[in-house]
């Protein structure tokens, strides 16, 4: 149990006694949150509440036993005002019954079954709020993509953050996240369903057979069913 403990703040995860293994992990969710342009730095407008952040900090089990270190920056959703920094929070979830029904159908059929966890899914969605974040911690000026970002950096209390995209903690943030896989799945050619929003179906068609792929979405959990390698590419370039 021990080993699992995990930091409650970022000064305590980098100057505690596990920092070597902290820092990485902190090093790659920033450049994460900055590579995918997830904010821009900007001063702090007049007369606007700023959300604040945190990070969490999370131990893992990996499937050989090994352990790693997981960290990630959150809003804190409760600042936000309904009506102006969020609009519609809920995201749909599938009923028991559909995932059972699809495993029930690969065990039938032979079809082929995997799940698929999206990494940094929130990321994905396009923010649809005008929000501005409290400068997290351990942002520092070379994650900063420009120089104008930099300059404002220099003065920590007159900066913020204004996000171009949905983080971990908004109250929206598995709503924009769904929209945007819905809407990448039917751009590919996926129906969804009226009786589960959460499945989607493919029919494809060659030398007149027909097959059928299906996904499960809960959240940013996905379950896939399909009947060889090249339909199970096809769902990982949906996704």
């Amino acid at each position: 149990h021990d080993m699992l403990n995990s930091p409650k703040t970022h000064n305590e995860a980098v100057t505690g006694p596990e920092e070597q293994h902290w820092m990485p992990s902190i090093k790659d969710e920033m450049r994460s949150l900055v590579g995918n342009h997830t904010w821009d730095v900007v001063m702090k407008p007049k007369n606007k509440k700023l959300v604040t952040t945190k990070w969490v900090f999370k131990k893992k089990i990996n499937p050989d036993g090994s352990m790693r270190c997981k960290s990630r920056v959150v809003a804190r959703g409760f600042d936000q005002r309904k009506g102006v920094e969020w609009f519609r929070s809920c995201a749909p979830t599938p009923s028991l019954t559909s995932p059972r029904m699809l495993l029930a159908l690969c065990s039938k059929h032979k079809l082929d079954a995997h799940s698929i966890d999206m990494r940094t899914a929130c990321l994905h969605g396009q923010i649809d709020a005008d929000i501005f974040l409290e400068i997290p911690k351990g942002l520092e000026k070379e994650d900063c993509e420009t120089d104008k970002e930099k300059r404002i950096l220099n003065d920590e209390a007159k900066a913020a953050c204004r996000l171009n995209k949905s983080i971990c903690g908004l109250k929206q943030s598995a709503c924009t996240w769904n929209r945007t896989l819905v809407k990448s799945l039917k751009n590919m050619g996926f129906t969804q369903m009226e009786m589960d929003p959460c499945l989607f179906v493919l029919t494809k068609e060659k030398n007149g057979k027909k097959r059928k792929i299906t996904v499960s979405v809960h959240v940013d959990d996905t379950l896939p069913c399909h009947e060889n390698e090249k339909d199970k590419d096809f769902v990982l370039a949906a996704l």
